[in-house]
């Protein structure tokens, strides 16, 4: 999925000013916590079965703390914006 998506990151990025590798941590961040309440992939689908625990009821538990990530996700690109990150020790 990053291969199709960087080409359309890099331009949005740079028209909006941002380091290039603070768009990469903002797709991470993304893509790690919505894999959490997606049925689409096999591990998520494979661990419910294996687990005996219905897909809703596992959608209905873990999606006030992907909200609550998301949340995080948001004040730590915001703050890495802010201070200048470039990622780059």
């Amino acid at each position: 999925m990053a291969a199709i998506l960087v080409p359309i990151m890099k331009p949005v990025a740079e028209a909006l000013g941002l380091k290039l590798n603070l768009a990469v941590v903002a797709y991470q961040m993304g893509d790690s916590f919505t894999n959490l309440v997606s049925p689409l992939p096999g591990w998520m689908v494979g661990s419910c079965a294996m687990a005996n625990v219905p897909f809703a009821k596992w959608f209905r538990w873990v999606f006030p703390k992907v909200l609550l990530f998301i949340f995080l996700a948001c004040v730590i690109v915001y703050i890495l914006t802010v201070t200048g990150w470039s990622g780059v020790v």
